[in-house]
């Protein structure tokens, strides 16, 4: 089986109306963070995702995969002819992430949990 998609995020240059708009279109709970900027968003179900606030750039959805090494598999990725855009980035208590744009400049994000470090 391939590596599955464990969190989403969704960037919006004003994130709280998108909280209000995903709240009420989906049912979501979304516990809003304001030192980050960001929303948690609890769908009841996996994967989880978040709205994060992104003034200078479009609006946006990326997907996050799970990997056992956020570093081995960027440079799987650049190998294929990515670009990396975030190196490995530690999030407390939730493990790693880390970031490339596809060929095609499509925004996939890796997520590696504590566990696997």
């Amino acid at each position: 089986m391939g590596n599955p998609i464990v969190h989403f995020e969704i960037g919006w240059p004003k994130p709280k109306e998108a909280v209000k708009f995903y709240s009420n279109l989906f049912d979501w709970d979304i516990e809003w963070v304001d030192e980050m900027n960001y929303g948690v968003i609890k769908t009841g179900d996996e994967p989880g995702g978040g709205i994060m606030g992104q003034e200078d750039n479009p609006p946006h959805l990326t997907i996050y995969i799970h990997v056992d090494s956020v570093d081995d598999y960027l440079a799987k990725a650049e190998k294929l002819g990515a670009t990396v855009v975030l190196p490995k980035t530690a999030i407390p208590n939730v493990g790693f992430i880390g970031a490339f744009r596809d060929p095609e400049n499509q925004l996939i994000g890796l997520m590696q949990g504590l566990k696997e470090e």
